[in-house]
């Protein structure tokens, strides 16, 4: 046998035992990727920034699930007021990118689909009306759970599902199986509670699509100075409409939480899902989006285990400071 027939072998020989190996290496990571997935249900909070990837394993069957915002920085013909978005500032604007930037992240994390309304979808109204046009719109595309969220509130807590918030919480006295989950928002110096439409979950039946038909075709809130979100309150009253879940009191952070200093029921807690930026939080909007942003990405940073309030971040103890 000559010399360059030996070497021809052994290079043949070396390439097929380096290709078993990688077969075998390969098979080896793909199964413990599956013992990764499959070890729970949920997937936790990373420690680093997310990126766009595959979303983590789910149960099979699992509901169809977007998330809806609104953004748009259109100045209104009527007036010169921006359209209201949130609020009737340019508090959105500061907020918005960094808002929408937070809810694509959770979207990929868990593989929900994220509608960003950019433009009204009914020209005669201000673009929050199209929460409700755009609500029906997903549910006519297949989707089973709409969360729907004011482009003032951020996810503060990444590791928490939509599913996981389909069942209220104990005490609350909401249906065990609701159709419509919304909270209310604790205004500090009349201590009454309202309605809050900036965080709306809502399941596609026909009690849900009544109730939405209904509150869009409340014209008298076309008057009013919160327009959709009065109509919200002037519509859904205790009692009214026994599919809807409505979170009072301490039971509002299920939902939601504002970032208030103050002792109200509803302000944010470590851990608590949704962060909602609700009323005026100037000068300090975008400061508040950034912090709740990283605090999402980043759970364990020392400053992330405080309450956090419209001034920045303080210590719990702080909390139950009347100011």
């Amino acid at each position: 046998m000559t010399r360059a027939r030996v070497f021809v072998l052994t290079v043949a020989a070396l390439a097929a035992v380096l290709a078993l190996f990688g077969f075998v290496g390969w098979h080896q990571f793909e199964a413990g990727a599956a013992d990764r997935a499959g070890a729970g249900a949920v997937r936790a909070a990373p420690d680093q920034p997310i990126t766009a990837g595959p979303p983590p394993p789910r149960p099979s069957p699992r509901p169809k699930i977007a998330v809806v915002t609104a953004h748009i920085r259109t100045v209104d013909p009527r007036g010169p007021q921006r359209l209201p978005v949130v609020t009737y500032s340019d508090k959105t604007a500061d907020m918005a990118d960094i808002a929408e930037a937070n809810m694509q992240a959770y979207c990929d994390w868990h593989g929900y689909t994220l509608r960003v309304l950019r433009d009204p979808i009914d020209k005669d109204r201000p673009l929050a009306w199209s929460r409700y046009l755009a609500m029906l719109e997903m549910f006519d595309q297949g989707y089973d759970w709409v969360l729907y969220m004011d482009a003032d509130a951020l996810f503060a807590n990444l590791s928490v599902t939509v599913e996981e918030r389909l069942t209220p919480p104990p005490g609350s006295g909401c249906p065990a199986a609701p159709e419509m989950l919304v909270a209310a928002l604790h205004i500090k110096h009349d201590h009454e509670e309202t309605l809050n439409g900036g965080v709306m979950l809502v399941q596609n039946t026909d009690n849900v699509r009544r109730l939405i038909r209904q509150l869009y075709d409340y014209t008298p809130a076309l008057q009013e100075h919160y327009q959709d979100n009065a109509a919200l309150m002037q519509v859904v009253r205790p009692g009214a409409f026994p599919f809807a879940c409505l979170l009072y009191g301490e039971h509002a952070n299920w939902l939601q939480s504002y970032p208030h200093h103050t002792q109200a029921d509803g302000t944010y807690r470590p851990g608590d899902w949704i962060v909602h930026v609700a009323g005026g939080c100037a000068p300090w909007c975008r400061m508040v989006a950034q912090l709740v942003s990283v605090c999402a990405m980043h759970p364990r940073l020392r400053e992330c285990q405080h309450a956090m309030t419209l001034h920045g971040w303080s210590p719990m103890s702080a909390y139950n400071t009347d100011t």
